[in-house]
């Protein structure tokens, strides 16, 4: 029996934590012992590379392996935990369908296309003149990719020396989720909107989740400031799920 409490096609990783299940099962019943990070790849294989989709994997590693991590895919896959962040969470359901293939190719062929134009490189840092051929368009998509890695390494930064607080982590939340709606055009209007009233009830900062287009977002809250904003959503018919950091991952359970 499959049951879930969290949006399915929403961005809110459905498909990899049962698609982890799986692997988690078929692997346990072949005599293998549990190793969550094989689970991460394979689930990877299963949901990605099996079908030459363009996700990432940061889904599968969460979903396997649990936790608050760090993740990196250069020079070679390295995951480490890092303490969770205080404030309480949120998630917010926008009821909004989502294209996640048509946004994910979108997004990421186009913007790597961009960059081999430009002969930059974001891990190295290496950003040389950009080409005089490229359009307002063009240069949008390079300020908002730009934009995306300098938030997540201060954000990162954060969460590695520990004890960031729900107003720093939240901050580069709304900056990260501003680069995607507004440079990327990932966002919605009703999830824009839902993130601003969020932010009215009291949320240190948010963002959208997934690949975009629709689906969910995120915000948190100061300490006990999440029930009261719980409640004004529920009471405009708004759909929203309270949701904990730092859980296990995936796991076998026999009865």
């Amino acid at each position: 029996e499959v049951t879930s409490a969290i949006p399915q096609q929403a961005g809110a990783s459905s498909s990899s934590a049962l698609t982890a299940a799986w692997c988690a099962l078929i692997a346990t019943r072949a005599g293998k012992a549990l190793d969550r990070e094989w689970v991460a790849h394979a689930t990877w294989r299963v949901e990605v590379a099996f079908f030459d989709e363009p996700g990432g994997m940061m889904d599968q590693v969460m979903c396997a392996m649990g936790g608050v991590r760090t993740v990196d895919f250069h020079p070679a896959f390295a995951t480490h935990p890092v303490a969770c962040p205080s404030g309480e969470w949120l998630l917010i359901d926008s009821e909004e369908p989502k294209d996640t293939l048509g946004i994910l190719s979108r997004a990421k062929h186009q913007r790597l296309e961009l960059l081999e134009d430009w002969g930059a490189s974001l891990h190295a840092g290496v950003f040389p003149e950009r080409p005089k051929q490229w359009d307002l368009n063009d240069h949008r998509l390079m300020d908002a990719t730009v934009g995306i890695q300098s938030v997540s390494a201060d954000g990162r930064a954060l969460l590695e020396t520990g004890g960031a607080s729900c107003q720093a982590i939240g901050q580069r939340l709304t900056e990260h989720h501003r680069w995607l709606s507004e440079g990327i055009d990932v966002s919605t209007e009703r999830i824009d909107t839902l993130l601003e009233q969020a932010a009215q009830l009291g949320a240190c900062g948010g963002k959208i989740t997934g690949s975009g287009g629709g689906g969910t977002a995120f915000a948190v809250f100061p300490d006990g400031k999440r029930q009261p904003a719980v409640d004004a959503f529920r009471a405009t018919g708004a759909r929203v799920i309270p949701i904990n950091l730092g859980a296990e991952g995936v796991r076998i359970e026999v009865n």
